[in-house]
């Protein structure tokens, strides 16, 4: 039929439009496993009784915390605690015992996930790290809500690393800064600090994984410290997509709520809701799992989601639909 293109136009301009139409809304990319380090509830309850009391922002709050945790005592490379618990190694340390950047990790990493500061034990290896001695390094990486980025803190040293504008530097920022020898600003403080071993340290950079939980690799691996230890992970990845994900990403469900309704859900652990503002700036909360209604008005409706926190609301993610 010569004019069929002509005769399914004339079809389709009778078929009436959809009712509702979604054009953009928020979706998560899937992220592999975090691997906070977090106690149970009883363990959680009684390490935040002794920390200092949070600050206004996560940023202020992981930097009070470095310093806290690394003034708790003086580094003994010798001395290794096990339990992987902060508060058995804080009992011990009242004792006058003394530890290693394990130790540092373990306190500083549990202590930010007490104060609702998504962190992750990172372990750290140098280029020869396969066949040489002291070759590894534990620090914390945390995610800061006020930054919207991951955040290395070296427990040991009460240390940050920062780039020209003073902003601190996440792992994945950190390795790529050593692939190029760019090594930025090593800012710290307390009794183990020293400025004068900030090239030391940056040489650790050159491979990191998640503790025991996720390891990468954008070429060969290997599994293998100093020639004897080998390095466990759940998960060996060959790609970088993932490794840090965005927790301020949000997922987009439908459900039906007198009408066709949107519901969240936040990869953030320790998200407490929703912030949907529409265009002219006017915001609704949502609790975890509230369904939000679509309006009836005809027309074009544009408005943001965005995960909300203790520590405020995160970046907000686009979301746009028609209504015929």
């Amino acid at each position: 039929m010569s004019d069929w293109s002509a005769v399914r136009a004339r079809i389709d301009a009778n078929a009436p439009l959809p009712p509702v139409a979604l054009v953009r809304w928020p979706c998560s990319r899937l992220i592999l496993p975090l691997g906070l380090s977090r106690l149970d509830a009883a363990g959680t309850a009684r390490l935040a009784a002794r920390l200092p009391r949070p600050q206004a922002g996560a940023l202020a709050t992981a930097e009070m915390l470095l310093g806290w945790v690394t003034d708790q005592w003086r580094h003994s490379g010798g001395s290794h605690d096990g339990s992987n618990d902060a508060n058995v190694v804080l009992d011990r340390v009242e004792q006058g015992g003394r530890f290693a950047c394990g130790q540092y990790t373990v306190v500083l990493t549990q202590a930010l996930n007490a104060v609702q500061i998504p962190a992750r034990p990172i372990s750290l290896f140098r280029l020869d790290y396969f066949a040489g001695l002291g070759t590894g390094h534990v620090v914390t990486e945390a995610w800061i809500d006020d930054l919207g980025n991951w955040v290395v803190l070296d427990g040991q040293n009460g240390a940050m690393w920062r780039d020209e504008t003073g902003a601190p530097l996440s792992v994945l920022e950190l390795q790529q800064r050593y692939l190029i020898g760019d090594q930025p600003e090593f800012s710290g403080r307390g009794q183990n600090f020293d400025p004068d071993d900030a090239a030391r340290w940056f040489r650790y950079f050159y491979a990191a994984d998640v503790t025991g939980v996720l390891a990468w690799s954008p070429g060969p691996y290997v599994p293998v410290m100093e020639g004897a230890a080998v390095i466990a992970s759940q998960r060996l990845t060959e790609s970088l997509a993932g490794v840090a994900p965005d927790l301020a990403e949000i997922s987009t469900g439908l459900t039906d709520h007198e009408g066709p309704a949107l519901v969240f859900r936040a990869d953030h652990p320790y998200a407490t809701g929703f912030r949907v503002t529409d265009a002219s700036g006017q915001a609704t909360g949502l609790d975890s799992g509230q369904p939000f209604r679509l309006a009836g008005e005809e027309g074009a409706h544009e408005l943001t989601v965005a995960v909300t926190t203790c520590y405020g609301t995160l970046t907000p993610q686009p979301l746009e639909y028609v209504v015929n």
